[in-house]
């Protein structure tokens, strides 16, 4: 019975690590990001422009 105990624990640990790894790869790339972002809007708004 301890095997689904076992594998929640293992989900519940890989999520909250990919959490980290997503918060950490954002604050390493916030800059890109905003520009990407940003640029992403503006072609997005050209596009309903049309």
């Amino acid at each position: 019975m301890s095997a689904p105990t076992d594998l929640n624990r293992l989900l519940v640990g890989a999520s909250s690590d990919i959490k980290f790894e997503q918060s950490w790869l954002l604050f390493w790339n916030l800059e890109w990001d905003f520009s990407a972002v940003s640029y992403i809007f503006h072609e997005f708004f050209l596009a309903l422009m049309c």
